[in-house]
C-alpha cells in the first residue's frame, strides 16, 4: 500500500508472546463471508462468516479469532449453534470439551452486525457517499493486519486462506473483490448478491470487497504463460479517464514478467475508490484513489507501486511486520523500475535522485530518527525508512549484484516463497545460493545498521605503461549515525578523458580506507565515484553535459550554475555531500556540520560561469538558526588535501553565489576567536 499527505507518527503497544502464538495455533483453509450493505447512509453491515480451520498442535481445546468492535448475535461449530464462547470486543474464543483432532478440520460460523471500525491512523472500513470498501492494514494498530474489522479472523500476515464473498447490495451498486465472479441464481427483489471466488490463498490484509455505481473496463493480458483478464472498476462516466490513466498497464505488466517472472494471479483488477490518502494492494482487486484515475499520468508511480505487490507482498509476503521493507520497499523500487523501462535512464535516474533526497534529509526526521530497514520498530512499520530507504537498499543490492545475476536470482526467490512467507534471511540465502557471492557484509551494513555511508576519493596517480594507464585511486569511508563501517564494499568508478569517453570499473574495499589500481586506455581527466549513482551512500549527485549560456539547475544538490561563457560542450558533475566537511576545525571560523559540495568538471579555459549555493536548514538547523545569511560566507580548496580558505561571493537571501571552478566548497561563519 501507499500512504499519501499528512504523515502522521504513531505510537502503539505490541501484544503480548502469548497473543501471537495464539494466532499460530490455529489454520485457517477458507473464509466464506455473507454480508449485507443495505446503503452507505448507515455504516453498517450485517450477515455471517464462514471460518474453515484446523488446529495445529495436538491437544488444542481451546481457538480464538480476532474479531473487532462488531456485535455477535450467534456462533455456529459444523452448523450447530454452539454456546461455549466468549467475546471481548477484540477477541472471539471458543471453548471445547475434548481436544481437536489435528488432522480434522471445522467450520466455525459467526452471525454478526455493525458499523466497521477505520484504523485511528490509516486503514480499515470506509464509507462515503458514493461507496462503501475496506483498505485491509491498519497502521496505527497491532496487529496491522486489519481484517478483523469486518469479518472473523486469525489476523496475521502469515496465514493464508482461500475467500468466497458474498455481498448483498441495492440493485444500483456493483460488487468487487479478487478472484472470479461466480454467477448467483438468487436475485432478491431490488437487490443483487455477488459471489466471487478467490482460489489463491492470502492472508487477511489482501482480502478487499468494493461496493459503489461501478462501470467495468474488461481487456486481456498477454503473459508470458498465458492470457489473463483484466477488470478495472472505475466510477460511472469516467471509463475514457481511467482508460487513460492505465494506458501502460500491458507495458508495464511485460516489464515485471520479464523481471520477476509470470504472474501468478487470475486476474489483473483495480477499483477506485473515494479515499484520498493512497491506495491499497488487495490481492487482484487493488483498492486506488480516483485521484490516480484523472485521465492523466501523475498518479502512475501509485499505480504501477500497487500491482508490483503482485509479486512482492501478494505473492510472497513479509513473515512479520519487521520485515516489511519486503514488501514495501521492493514495491517503491518498483516505482524505478516502471521508470527505467518505460520513460528511459535519465527518468530512472531523477526519480532515485529525488527519493534518495528524502531518505537523507528527511526520513530521520519522519521516523524520530535514524532507523534500519531490518528489524523496525513496529511504531514505524509504514514509515519513510521501510519504504523509501528500503526502495535505496534494494536499488544498492541491485547494483552490487549486477543485472545478469539480481533477476534470476530475485525470481527463484519470488517462485520459492509463492504463496508463502519469507523474512529477511530467506532472501539473502536465496540471492546468495543464486549468484555464489557472500552477502553478509551488504545485509549487515545497508539493511540491519542505521544511518549512512559516505564514499570520497582522497587521492589518486596517474602513471603510463604499455596497455595505457596505470591510475591508483585511495577511497575515504565515512559514516552519517552508523555505528560500524560498510564492508565487502563494490563502489564503481568511472574514468572520463577530455573528449568525454568514459570506462567504469568495480572498486571493491572494506573499512575507513581502499587503495586499488585500474588499467584504462586513456589518460583520465577527471575520476568520478559512483557517476551512475547505483549505490545510496550520504551523497547526492548529478551531471550535465553544458552546450549553451544559461542556467542549469542542480536541485537535489541544492546547487545550480550560470554559465555567461562556453565556445564548446563543457562537462559538470555536482555532489552533495551529507556529512561534516573534513578537516574543517579552523580557528576563527565555524563550519556548518551537514554539508558541502565538490565541484566536478571538464571545460575549456573561456568557460565562465557563477556557481549558486544554496541556504537550507536540512543543512544544519542550530547552524540556520543561530545565524543569518549576512553571516554566512563561502569556503573553498582546490581538493580534501588542501587548507580550507575564504572566497569572495555574492550573498543573497536564499544563496551564495561565487565563480565556478573545480574544488569543493562550504558554508560557515566567522567567529572572531
Amino acid at each position: 500500500m501507499k500512504k499519501y499527505f499528512v504523515f502522521v507518527i504513531f505510537l502503539v503497544f505490541v501484544g503480548s508472546a502469548l497473543a501471537q502464538s495464539r494466532r499460530d495455533s490455529i489454520d485457517v483453509l477458507n473464509y466464506r463471508i455473507s454480508l449485507t450493505i443495505p446503503d452507505f447512509k448507515q455504516k453498517h453491515i450485517s450477515g455471517n462468516t464462514i471460518v474453515t480451520l484446523k488446529p495445529v498442535f495436538e491437544g488444542t481445546k481451546t481457538i480464538s479469532l480476532d474479531f473487532l468492535g462488531l456485535e455477535i448475535e450467534k456462533v455456529l461449530v459444523n452448523d450447530k449453534k454452539y454456546k461455549n464462547w466468549s467475546y471481548n470486543d477484540s477477541v472471539l474464543l471458543i471453548s471445547f470439551k475434548n481436544e481437536l483432532n489435528k488432522e480434522g478440520h471445522l467450520d466455525v460460523q459467526v452471525y454478526y452486525s455493525g458499523h466497521p471500525k477505520e484504523d485511528k491512523d490509516w486503514g480499515g472500513f470506509y464509507f462515503s457517499s458514493v461507496d462503501a470498501f475496506n483498505m485491509g492494514v491498519g497502521m496505527a494498530s497491532v496487529p496491522h493486519s486489519f481484517g478483523r474489522v469486518w469479518f472473523p479472523c486469525n489476523d496475521n500476515f502469515t496465514d493464508k486462506a482461500t475467500y468466497d464473498y458474498y455481498i448483498r447490495v441495492n440493485d444500483k451498486y456493483v460488487v468487487s473483490s479478487g478472484g472470479k465472479e461466480i454467477p448467483v441464481i438468487m436475485k432478491p427483489e431490488g437487490q443483487t448478491i455477488y459471489h466471487w471466488k478467490q482460489s489463491n490463498p492470502i492472508p487477511t490484509y489482501l482480502a478487499a470487497i468494493n461496493v459503489a455505481g461501478y462501470e467495468v473496463i474488461r481487456d486481456t493480458f498477454i503473459g508470458l504463460e498465458r492470457n489473463i483478464p483484466i477488470e478495472i472498476f472505475t466510477f460511472s462516466g469516467k471509463k475514457e479517464y481511467t482508460k487513460k490513466s492505465l494506458e501502460k498497464l500491458k507495458d508495464v505488466m511485460s516489464v515485471y514478467e520479464e523481471l520477476f517472472g509470470a504472474y501468478q494471479w487470475e486476474k489483473i483488477g483495480y477499483s477506485e475508490t473515494s479515499f484520498q490518502a493512497g491506495a491499497m494492494e488487495h490481492a487482484e482487486n487493488i483498492a486506488i484513489t480516483s485521484y490516480a484515475f484523472n485521465g492523466q499520468l501523475n498518479g502512475e508511480s501509485l499505480i504501477y507501486h500497487e500491482l508490483s505487490h503482485s509479486w512482492f507482498g501478494n505473492l510472497v509476503t513479509c513473515e512479520s511486520a519487521k520485515d516489511m521493507w519486503l514488501n514495501e520497499g521492493w514495491a517503491s523500487y518498483c516505482e524505478s523500475i516502471f521508470m527505467e523501462n518505460i520513460y528511459g535512464s535519465q527518468q530512472f535516474r531523477d526519480y532515485n535522485r529525488a527519493r534518495h533526497f528524502e531518505v537523507v534529509h528527511l526520513a530521520h526526521q519522519k521516523d524520530h530518527g535514524y532507523r534500519s530497514v531490518g528489524n523496525m520498530d513496529i511504531n514505524f512499520t509504514y514509515g519513510t525508512t521501510i519504504y523509501e530507504k528500503g526502495a535505496e537498499v534494494v536499488h544498492t543490492l541491485r547494483n552490487y549484484i549486477g543485472d545478469s545475476l539480481f533477476f534470476p536470482a530475485v525470481q527463484v526467490y519470488l517462485k520459492k516463497y509463492a504463496f508463502s512467507n519469507a523474512n529477511t534471511g530467506d532472501l539473502k540465502n536465496t540471492l546468495e545460493e543464486e549468484t555464489g557471492m557472500k552477502l553478509d557484509d551488504f545485509f549487515d551494513f545497508w539493511v540491519f545498521t542505521k544511518g549512512f555511508a559516505h564514499f570520497e576519493i582522497s587521492d589518486f596517480l596517474v602513471k603510463e605503461n604499455d596497455n595505457g594507464y596505470e591510475v591508483y585511486v585511495k577511497l575515504l569511508q565515512r559514516l552519517v549515525e552508523a555505528d560500524k563501517y560498510a564492508n565487502s564494499n563494490r563502489i564503481e568508478i568511472s574514468f572520463m578523458d577530455s573528449s568525454f569517453n568514459t570506462v567504469s570499473r568495480i572498486f571493491e574495499f572494506s573499512g575507513a580506507e581502499g587503495k586499488q589500481s585500474f588499467e584504462i586506455p586513456f589518460y583520465p581527466a577527471l575520476i568520478m565515484l559512483d557517476m551512475y549513482e547505483k549505490t545510496s551512500d550520504a551523497t547526492i549527485d548529478k551531471y550535465s553535459f553544458i552546450v549553451n549560456k544559461g542556467e542549469y539547475v542542480f536541485d537535489e544538490c541544492l546547487f545550480d550554475a550560470v554559465v555567461t561563457e562556453i565556445s564548446d560542450t563543457s562537462f559538470l558533475r555536482v555532489i552533495s555531500n551529507c556529512i561534516e566537511p573534513n578537516n574543517s576545525k579552523m580557528p576563527g571560523y565555524l563550519f556548518q556540520k551537514k554539508y558541502y559540495w565538490t565541484v566536478e568538471g571538464i571545460w575549456n579555459e573561456d568557460f565562465e560561469a557563477k556557481g549558486r549555493f544554496y541556504l537550507t536548514t536540512l543543512m544544519d538547523m542550530n547552524f540556520t538558526k543561530l545565524y543569518k545569511p549576512r553571516d554566512f560566507i563561502l569556503m573553498y580548496r582546490e581538493n580534501m588535501n588542501e587548507k580550507w580558505s575564504e572566497i569572495e561571493s555574492n550573498k543573497m537571501t536564499e544563496y551564495l553565489e561565487a565563480e565556478l571552478k573545480v574544488g569543493q566548497y562550504a558554508i560557515a561563519v566567522k567567529t572572531y576567536e
